[in-house]
């Protein structure tokens, strides 16, 4: 799947505008969701197409590095951040985000007063780092309440399987309800939000909803440090409306949760 072309995994020319890729996007998950008799990995792989290619900035990277001659799997590493000269950069950063992960799992463990003190202990430069780590993680939520019938993410591989009504991890793309029939969830991150509609047994309308979030996250990521209720709500009014839906009614059918770094807990406990 790494080594198909974007374009080619969506079914469209190069050149097509924003709102082909849309509806080609959704025309295309829809064929090759699991459900339908495809595979979660070429889901998978469609809908990172989509993210690259309906984002303006990615697909002008990814457009400029086929251009240079780059591999489609080298041009999405360009495109999603990561390249093959990252390889042993990233090594270094795992081993250090497993020592801080540990730590941190040490100190939330402690008492208030005990993890105060632990802290005290702690040389300055490993607090920043830890500080800084725990910020990162912010674009990663704990695990939600149960839910009936549990879930799964479809946009990833199913690593821990039907979780049986004990819940499990929120993550980016579509969730899957394990109820009879099943029921779908669009979902998608904002700076410091988490927004995922409501369960609906349509595929094909919650797909059509993971675009307008991610066409609404496209609106705001130029002006991320003005976002606000208000200009969320424009954002994502003029997305439901190049979709075709209600944007009072699709607002309505969102569930919101906001995202508090942990570090802000860490330096204040």
């Amino acid at each position: 799947m790494a080594q198909q072309d974007l374009y080619e995994l969506l079914g469209v020319q190069k050149d097509v505008p924003e709102l082909e890729i849309r509806s080609s996007y959704r025309r295309r998950a829809l064929q090759v969701h699991p459900d339908k008799g495809g595979s979660e990995d070429l889901f998978h792989a469609v809908l990172t197409a989509f993210e690259v290619l309906s984002c303006r900035s990615t697909r002008q990277i990814y457009d400029t590095a086929r251009g240079r001659g780059l591999s489609p799997k080298d041009a999405l590493a360009a495109a999603t951040g990561r390249s093959r000269s990252q390889d042993l950069a990233t090594t270094k950063v795992q081993a250090s985000h497993r020592a801080l992960l540990q730590l941190r799992q040490l100190l939330a463990a402690l008492t208030r007063e005990a993890r105060q003190e632990a802290l005290q202990r702690i040389p300055a430069e490993v607090q920043q780092a830890l500080m800084t780590f725990m910020q990162q993680e912010a674009d990663v939520l704990p695990q939600r309440p149960s839910d009936s019938g549990g879930s799964s993410d479809l946009a990833l591989t199913n690593a821990s399987g039907d979780t049986g009504g004990a819940g499990g991890r929120i993550s980016r793309g579509i969730l899957r309800q394990n109820t009879s029939p099943p029921s779908y969830k669009a979902c998608v991150f904002l700076p410091n939000l988490f927004l995922m509609s409501v369960a609906n047994p349509s595929l094909e309308l919650v797909l059509q909803r993971h675009s307008v979030l991610l066409r609404t996250r496209e609106l705001l990521c130029s002006n991320v440090d003005e976002l606000s209720s208000r200009s969320f709500r424009a954002a994502f009014t003029k997305a439901c409306e190049e979709a075709e839906l209600d944007g009072a009614e699709e607002l309505r059918a969102l569930t919101f949760c906001a995202i508090v770094p942990a570090y802000y807990e860490a330096s204040n406990h």
